[in-house]
Formats: C-alpha cells, sequence, structure tokens
C-alpha cells in the first residue's frame, strides 16, 4: 500500500506561496518547506520527495538546473501567485512540469490580490507546452469559461466550503 505523497514546496517565509502551503500541511498533507531552492535540495538529497512545487518568485530556472545536474528525477511544478509573466515562462523553460497560474479570479485566501481575469489568462497561458491549472476564485463555472484556453484542470479551497 502506498503511502501519501511526500510534496516538497519552496517558497520565501511569509509569502502567499507559503501560506497556501502551511494551509495543506495544516489539512494533513505531507509537506517539507524549504525557504529557498539551496536548502530544498539538500532536502531531496537527505529525504527526496514524490513532488515538488516552487514559487516561481524564487530562482527555479537555477533549481531545475540543479536538479539535473544531479540526477534528481522528481515532477516540478512551477506556482505563480500574483508573480510576473516571465518568471513563469522562464521556468517552463528550464523544465517544469506543469504551472500553476494564480490568482485568475478574486478570492477570500488572497484578498486585495491583482487579479489575472478570464482574458489576461488567456494572454498568459496560449501557446504554452505545459499543463497550466488555475486557481483562485475557480469554481466548476468559471473553469468551464477557460476550457477555450487549454487549462488542465483547476483547484479551488471556497469551492469545495460551505460557510
Amino acid at each position: 500500500m502506498m503511502g501519501p505523497i511526500r510534496m516538497l514546496l519552496i517558497g520565501a517565509p511569509g509569502s502567499e506561496f507559503r501560506r497556501a502551503a502551511e494551509l495543506a500541511q495544516g489539512a494533513g498533507a505531507e509537506v517539507t518547506m524549504a525557504d529557498a531552492p539551496a536548502p530544498a535540495l539538500e532536502t531531496l538529497r537527505e529525504q527526496g520527495a514524490d513532488l515538488v512545487m516552487i514559487d516561481v518568485l524564487e530562482d527555479a530556472v537555477g533549481f531545475l538546473g540543479d536538479l539535473r545536474r544531479e540526477r534528481f528525477v522528481v515532477p516540478v511544478l512551477a506556482c505563480g501567485i500574483s508573480a510576473p509573466a516571465e518568471r513563469a515562462v522562464a521556468a517552463i523553460r528550464a523544465g517544469a512540469d506543469a504551472l500553476f497560474v494564480s490568482p485568475v479570479f478574486a478570492t477570500r485566501s488572497h484578498p486585495g490580490a491583482r487579479t489575472l481575469g478570464r482574458l489576461r489568462f488567456g494572454q498568459l497561458v496560449r501557446g504554452l507546452e505545459v499543463p497550466v491549472i488555475a486557481l483562485g476564485g475557480m469554481d466548476a463555472r468559471r473553469a468551464k469559461s477557460l476550457r477555450p484556453f487549454g487549462i488542465h484542470g483547476w483547484a479551488a479551497i471556497d469551492a469545495w466550503t460551505r460557510d
């Protein structure tokens, strides 16, 4: 029987990305957090991981290069929460396996965050050659509206909870 997926999340303390990681950990996910790519690499050497998620505000390109040099084979998901598009594109070009894009719409988990909206989201992800997962204010209706842009999937918090 397989155990839980061991996730390694890389993001600065206090960042939106790190806050989301702490929520996942609080919900029972097996999550190890690293403040930056260098300590994350040490964690991989010592304990491994089944999945790595890195905030594109960190040095995702350098981290992916280090993984190749050390011959690590682990899926890497690049996550951009209100991050510049150039950082996300650079992570994809460096070999990220998927991209989380957020916030697409207004969300309670990131109050006041600048949202992409449907059209800016579409411009950002058009032509990307990796799976794109939409986050931020998502529900089934909004996910359906993003299908023309080729989203691979979506994730949410509020869509699955009731007040």
